[in-house]
């Protein structure tokens, strides 16, 4: 955490007063309760008052639950009461209407004008009764007792504080106070203040945020559908208002419905001019705000300290935008790393200057392994390197590498000592060529037009295919189980949902949704318009992730199989707006939210399903292209392979280089001008371990010497790096 608790606090302190001083009201107080800094009894007395049982409630439950104390749990007690009794009376009141008057009258004004209960024609005294108990309970409750105060401040200080920090011009004050805006939305968000960031967005206006829109619509949340477009000055839009009805007429629409609805309601949004400067969030660093802040601190506490608190501001940092256009750092020792977003979307390409730091950096080098004495290298023996390797994966075990040759035949390694075979890949190990003692050769048929072969490993067996059928195969004997799927349109890529469900993409740009078992075909899915060239699933939120030779990304809801999104990914850095680049791998984290994707200029990590950009890694020029790029087993590292020959191990939460492993480290002096790295596969349960196919077809594996890693992982802003 950037900031220590105290200061955390005085934040959070400093944005209630500023939220209140902008009459934001419904962004202040869900900001009271996410952060349960504050419990504001004066509004928790209008909720009251007003009988807004619902809000009340909730409000409460931001502070405790009914099994905190009795207190609690009283105060839960007596809501829910008053609003039964009302509930109560509004129905008998509703039934009467339609009877007779005159017999019922009597009996119902009795129950009316009880004091206890206090009926439909006045609720303001029972109410007022409730809340005086509702206070005292409050003033007795440990979990609220020291959350009835907040400090107070001079006016406008959070205001006079970020001028201060940012010096600007009378006539930009308004520009200031929207980037102000932005700032806390990112802070809002990142700290998980979900519900007061979306307020904020439609109560200051400067964010229309087109993802969490996609939320409710997609969702049927009809009200704050409404809600969250009412609150934006959208103009005399015909289009818009002709949607807006359908969508209030309409109560419930299917998947798909509610997904072309969206793409109609985007268009027109995207063409408002009033939102035309809306859609994009800056692109601003981690923390933004809260860095600032600490700056800011760094320097007030010694300052005041040494001046004894006669302060003068002449040297305090400052910051000449909260938002500013900045170049990614491209230097031989560094490549370019693109800031990480706050992880809302439809933002822009700008991201934030540092604060002038005012602490000592930490010293840090990058590690460069170039001489074989530096890391643990095994090169795998092969008796037919003729015929290239082109595919590479461990068992799921990690007892064994699998590679498939150019003339689509298998090689598998395994390691053994003697009659001792090693259940591990290891590098400080021979391994050997396996050969099943009935001496068959695993191999499939070639399509006639052969595409990039791919396969798929499995507890079932091997399935794979190269421009032909898909064949299956039991991999400790070679034998070939099966054969499915027809020749013609060749398939492309292959993927696993489930032990009896499979995704396999085809040449002609369709996929086909196949049942093992039964080996029949459920659905067909169409969306790109050229080849597919990978598939991916998640299993959290069971969608399927699809990649074509169009440089479309396509995420289908197994719901159904309704194409939820597609898009075209572009670098976030370009000033101009290249052709959007194809996807060549595609890998799910282990959370099965971020989605690593790989093209030939750069890697991003994105947010299923929605395909939010979190953050990019761009090489220096003169790596690119990269060939290839994987997670380690545990997420925590990315591995980066590119055509000059290096492979690059990054860390995968913020995308900044740790090591470089040069070819010199591992292959043949004699090759290493000619050769690089073209795939590279990561060890199942060793973080550490990959294993590395060249472009002559040679198999390497690397670790790093004796319970080493590589290199040392990058100090973050919190430890002094700027």
């Amino acid at each position: 955490m950037i900031l220590d608790k105290v200061t955390y606090r005085k934040l959070i302190i400093l944005l209630l007063h500023f939220l209140d001083e902008e009459n934001y009201k419904e962004s202040l107080h869900s900001l009271e309760r996410e952060s349960k800094i504050f419990f504001n009894m004066k509004y928790f007395g209008e909720l009251v008052m007003n009988g807004e049982w619902e809000k009340a409630e909730k409000y409460l439950s931001g502070f405790t639950k009914p099994e905190e104390n009795n207190c609690s749990r009283e105060l839960f007690l007596q809501l829910r009461k008053q609003k039964f009794v009302e509930e109560a009376l509004r129905d008998v009141n509703a039934f009467q209407e339609v009877q007779d008057q005159s017999a019922q009258l009597s009996p119902l004004d009795d129950t009316r004008v009880n004091g206890e209960t206090c009926g439909v024609v006045n609720t303001a005294p029972a109410r007022a009764k409730l809340l005086e108990n509702l206070k005292t309970l409050v003033e007795q409750d440990p979990e609220l007792l020291e959350k009835l105060g907040i400090p107070s401040l001079c006016k406008s200080a959070f205001w006079k504080l970020i001028k201060l920090i940012c010096p600007t011009p009378q006539r930009k004050l308004r520009k200031l106070k929207e980037e102000l805006g932005f700032l806390i939305i990112q802070f809002l968000d990142e700290e998980k203040f979900h519900e007061t960031a979306h307020e904020l967005e439609q109560e200051s206006r400067v964010f229309f945020n087109m993802d969490y829109f996609w939320k409710l619509l997609i969702s049927g949340e009809w009200d704050k559908v409404e809600k969250y477009l009412s609150a934006f000055n959208l103009g005399d839009d015909e289009c818009l208002a002709r949607i807006f009805s359908v969508m209030k007429c309409q109560t419930r629409f299917e998947a798909l419905d509610r997904a072309n609805l969206f793409q109609s309601v985007k268009m027109v949004l995207e063409k408002n001019p009033f939102l035309r400067n809306k859609l994009k969030f800056p692109d601003v660093h981690k923390a933004r705000l809260m860095t600032i802040i600490k700056q800011t601190m760094d320097w007030w506490v010694p300052y005041c300290a040494n001046a004894n608190w006669n302060i003068s501001f002449e040297n305090i940092p400052t910051v000449p935008k909260l938002c500013h256009i900045q170049l990614p750092v491209t230097s031989a020792e560094h490549d370019g790393v693109l800031p990480e977003p706050s992880g809302l979307g439809s933002r822009g390409t700008t991201c934030c200057t540092n604060v002038k730091p005012t602490n000592v950096s930490v010293v840090w080098e990058l590690a460069e392994i170039s001489e074989p004495t530096q890391c643990c290298a095994l090169v795998l023996p092969d008796d037919s390197l003729e015929e290239k390797n082109v595919r590479l994966v461990y068992s799921y075990s990690g007892d064994f590498i699998l590679a498939w040759a150019e003339d689509a035949t298998y090689k598998l390694w395994i390691w053994r000592s003697g009659h001792i075979l090693y259940r591990k890949v290891s590098a400080n190990l021979q391994s050997q060529l396996y050969h099943p003692s009935s001496g068959m050769t695993m191999i499939n048929e070639i399509g006639r037009l052969p595409q990039d072969p791919y396969f798929a490993l499995e507890s079932l067996g091997l399935f794979s295919a190269f421009g032909g059928r898909i064949s299956t195969f039991c991999w400790d004997m070679f034998e070939k189980l099966a054969t499915f799927a027809d020749p013609s349109p060749s398939s492309t890529y292959f993927t696993f949902l489930d032990q009896n469900t499979s995704a396999i993409g085809f040449n002609d740009s369709s996929i086909l949704i196949h049942c093992l078992s039964s080996k029949k075909n459920k659905v067909k899915l169409q969306g790109h318009e050229g080849e597919i060239t990978c598939l991916v699933f998640s299993h959290k939120l069971n969608v399927l992730v699809s990649s074509g030779a169009d440089a479309q990304l396509c995420v289908w809801t197994a719901n159904g199989w309704q194409k939820l999104v597609s898009k075209f990914l572009q670098r976030l850095d370009a000033r101009e707006a290249p052709e959007p680049s194809v996807v060549n791998h595609m890998e799910f984290h282990l959370d099965h939210i971020q989605l690593l994707l790989v093209q030939e200029r750069q890697i991003g990590i994105y947010e299923a399903p929605l395909l939010h950009p979190l953050k990019q890694w761009v090489p220096i020029e003169s790596d690119i292209p990269i060939t290839f790029a994987t997670y380690s087993c545990n997420c925590q590292t990315i591995y980066v392979s590119c055509k000059t020959g290096c492979i690059k191990v990054l860390v995968s939460k913020t995308l900044t280089i740790r090591c470089r492993i040069n070819v010199t480290a591992y292959a043949q002096c004699a090759a290493c001008v000619q050769v690089y790295p073209l795939s590279i596969a990561a060890h199942p349960s060793r973080p550490n371990q990959i294993a590395v196919r060249l472009s002559n077809g040679s198999v390497h594996v690397l670790e790093p010497l004796e319970y080493g890693e590589w290199g040392v992982q990058p100090p973050t802003l919190e430890d002094g790096m700027y």
